[in-house]
């Protein structure tokens, strides 16, 4: 299934300068995504409080790490993923963002840093206006492996 990410955002955040926030945001929604398809912890029973636990790894992971791929792997490690990008499109838009040139990866994570309440309040915006398509969304049994240049595995079998 295929979404415009683009209008997505601008549909949950009007007037918000999505051209700044973009990049950012569909990486924290990738790796929500993974919190719950590829963690090894049961997440479900923190309900509660799931929304500040994520908000306080992805602020940890993005100060202890150099770079893109570095938070990444913090994240998933604080987050005990087995794996990042739950289906092809999320494989896709990873591969992109590891790709962007040096000075956008640092913006991101510049953003991840500076604006993680800004950026997790949109993913948690996002998520509660499309609890329907997130249904549609549930990880596929397809197999694969996407590695970027480093060698690092974006996405994995268990």
């Amino acid at each position: 299934m295929y979404l415009d990410y683009r209008s997505e955002l601008e549909t949950v955040a009007p007037g918000l300068d999505v051209s700044r926030y973009y990049d950012a945001w569909r990486l924290l929604l990738i790796l929500w995504r993974d919190v719950w398809y590829h963690s090894s912890i049961d997440w479900s029973r923190y309900r509660m409080d799931i929304w500040s636990k994520f908000a306080e790894r992805v602020q940890s992971a993005s100060r202890t790490a150099g770079d893109l791929g570095g938070f990444l792997s913090r994240f998933s490690r604080l987050m005990s993923l087995t794996g990042v990008g739950s289906n092809e499109n999320d494989r896709t838009e990873l591969a992109r963002l590891l790709a962007l040139p040096d000075g956008e990866r640092r913006r991101i994570m510049r953003m991840l840093r500076d604006e993680t309440p800004v950026l997790v309040a949109l993913v948690r915006r996002w998520k509660d206006a499309n609890r329907e398509t997130l249904r549609e969304l549930e990880r596929p049994a397809d197999t694969g492996t996407i590695k970027n240049e480093g060698g690092m595995t974006l996405w994995q079998l268990q």
